[in-house]
């Protein structure tokens, strides 16, 4: 039975490499690949279809019809092949991690016996306090732009299908890894606490400027830049120049979390894309996991947020995974003499130690923020900051201020009876911090570089 089941796991995973190319193109699997006039339009399909719609092939792993019926004899190139590898040994993980944290109420914490204890350097931000200030009276200068040139339908006569093209390419990413939901989530809050929502965080390093936003010390493990350049690829040979990556991940964001069944806002449209993108910046301006509820308060509230916004956009921890090295000096060393942070659960301590081990050089280890509904968008993450068991200290000090704790409290008390409505509240009002529209900034020919 073992050698039967990996043989199919193997099967699986060598027919998941003849994905079909349009996954790559923004096109993804067509229950009639013969129609391309059906492409971007509306379709009216009986119950069976929608039926069948949801069924994903063993064979090319298309949604939308079964193996039998299966006619996909695309290849791949080498770069795509490597992507499929990418994201099928990324989903391996979180089923790997899914399967462990299922195990969670029968493991035996009293017989867990303690790790080697060793004192590695603390991961904090080094940033020099005066400048951090600096940056914050900018922050909130840009915060406090109004969002006046953004409007629903802005593209209805320019580029009319554009956000149905970025619904589309979106759920063929989010559908095959759903944690791109939570990396993108994150990317378009990075985004938007640095300059505002003007895709800053989307440039790469250049000769002439080699310490962007994407190579500061809080974006080095963000992800999902691909869903950004596939989509954009796409909306450049619809409509060239047109559309601004800022619009893309704010869209794409919005979309990525209704994939997964998440709540839905409105999102006006209009953003341009800035030139300037800036480590320094970046590091300085966007929150810290290792803050304090106080400092937390003020990094919002330079970007024009509340500390119920705060709150409800921490929420977004109850997706996606948080990486080891973030939190080892939480585990093994919080102060300097080998010990772990007191108000931390010590049975949730113990679990994240063996997952977390005390390995300086391991930079790829992560675990589930929320380890009762991982990949589900809820109030669940609440309910594990309330047991002592939020990953970071910037979870686990919401419940020192009265305001923060008391909506995190009747959050868990209700099981989410308004979290999913206020967090479409909050994240309308994150996505307008400091946007340029008009003729600001520029609408960028690729997401990662400006104009020349």
């Amino acid at each position: 039975m073992a050698e039967r089941f990996e043989k199919q796991e193997k099967e699986k995973k060598i027919s998941y490499f003849k994905e079909r190319k349009s996954f790559f193109n923004g096109e993804g699997s067509n229950i009639n690949s013969n129609n391309s006039n059906n492409e971007g339009k509306m379709i009216v399909v009986t119950p069976e279809q929608a039926a069948l719609a949801k069924k994903v092939c063993f064979k090319c792993q298309g949604m939308g019809h079964i193996a039998r019926d299966c006619g996909n004899k695309v290849t791949v190139s080498k770069k795509e092949h490597r992507m499929l590898l990418a994201y099928l040994d990324q989903e391996e993980k979180e089923k790997e991690s899914t399967c462990l944290l299922n195990t969670e109420e029968e493991f035996d914490f009293e017989e867990f016996e303690g790790q080697e204890k060793i004192t590695p350097e603390p991961e904090h931000h080094h940033i020099d306090h005066k400048l951090s200030s600096i940056f914050l009276v900018f922050a909130t200068i840009f915060a406090m732009a109004n969002a006046q040139g953004l409007k629903l339908d802005y593209y209805k006569t320019s580029c009319p299908e554009a956000e149905e093209i970025v619904e589309r390419i979106t759920k063929q990413y989010v559908s095959h890894v759903p944690n791109f939901a939570a990396g993108l989530i994150r990317m378009n809050f990075h985004d938007c606490a640095v300059r505002g929502c003007d895709a800053s965080v989307l440039i790469n390093p250049t000769s002439s400027n080699n310490k962007t936003e994407k190579t500061a010390i809080p974006n080095t493990t963000l992800r999902g830049f691909e869903i950004i350049d596939a989509i954009k690829s796409a909306l450049e040979k619809k409509c060239p120049g047109v559309v601004s990556c800022a619009d893309i991940l704010a869209l794409a964001s919005r979309d990525a979390i209704t994939t997964i069944n998440g709540p839905w806002w409105e999102v006006p449209t209009g953003r341009r894309d800035g030139k300037v993108s800036l480590e320094s910046e970046a590091n300085a301006l966007i929150p810290s996991p290792f803050s304090d509820v106080t400092t937390l308060k003020q990094n919002f509230a330079a970007l024009g947020l509340s500390a119920k916004d705060l709150v409800v956009l921490s929420g977004a921890h109850t997706i996606g995974v948080g990486h080891c090295f973030i939190i080892r000096s939480r585990l093994y060393n919080f102060t300097g003499k080998g010990d772990t942070d007191p108000t931390l659960s010590p049975h949730y301590a113990d679990w994240l130690k063996t997952r977390c081990l005390p390995i300086a050089s391991d930079s790829t280890s992560f675990v589930f923020m929320d380890r009762i509904t991982p990949k589900v968008f809820d109030e669940k993450y609440y309910t594990m900051v309330t047991q002592n068991r939020g990953l970071f200290v910037s979870d686990a000090t919401l419940m020192t201020d009265q305001e923060t704790k008391s909506y995190i409290e009747t959050q868990v008390k209700t099981k989410g009876s308004t979290f999913a409505d206020d967090f479409a509240v909050s994240m309308t009002k994150m996505i307008n911090i400091g946007v340029l529209t008009g003729s600001q900034g520029e609408i960028r020919k690729t997401c990662g570089a400006v104009n020349q």
